[in-house]
């Protein structure tokens, strides 16, 4: 079984994709760190998208979809916890492919929801913190533009598919965040182990 995580940049839905998987002991499938550890390692891929995510660009779908879809193969008897994708309608499609090819179901689509204001203050904070490349405002209003152009379609294109997309208030504590989302797996029959 597949869950997948939404929301803009600054969300909190990587930290609160790693919560959820630890809580329920699902593998989490991070575009985002799987890109970013390539282009530490210097590897052909890593080189390949480093001035991408520098400009806060989106990888191109297909190099997207033969990352997740090695990572899927992977854990196909485990599921995963998707972050961060799929980011174009054309990757879910994809996606669904994929999961219908491998016998995996999705047991619930999520999306947070966080005021654009407060993602920035995120944003920015992190980007201090964490000296990440694509932290800082020009990249924000970049990446922001791309989410509301390319992947806010994507709950659209997936609930024309039949699938439900739930909407979470992402505007509050880490805790009550990841409270309310570990309600919801529960309610769809995910049993927590941790």
């Amino acid at each position: 079984m597949i869950g997948i995580l939404f929301g803009p940049p600054g969300s909190g839905k990587g930290t609160q994709a790693q919560m959820a998987a630890r809580r329920f002991a699902l593998p989490h499938v991070s575009t985002g760190t799987i890109l970013r550890e390539e282009v530490e390692r210097k590897s052909e891929l890593g080189r390949q998208v480093a001035p991408l995510l520098d400009k806060g660009e989106l990888v191109p779908d297909s190099l997207i979809l033969e990352i997740v879809g090695k990572h899927l193969e992977e854990e196909r008897s485990r599921g995963a916890l998707l972050d961060g994708f799929p980011r174009t309608v054309a990757q879910a499609s994809g996606l669904l492919s994929m999961l219908k090819e491998h016998g995996l179901t999705i047991f619930a689509v999520v999306a947070l929801d966080v005021p654009e204001g407060v993602l920035e203050g995120r944003i920015l904070k992190r980007g201090e913190i964490e000296h990440r490349s694509d932290d800082n405002e020009e990249s924000f209003l970049r990446r922001m533009a791309e989410y509301r152009e390319k992947t806010a379609p994507v709950l659209s294109y997936l609930e024309t598919q039949g699938i439900t997309v739930h909407h979470i208030d992402g505007d509050g504590s880490i805790e009550s965040v990841a409270d309310k989302l570990s309600s919801l797996f529960c309610s769809v029959g995910l049993a927590p182990v941790a």
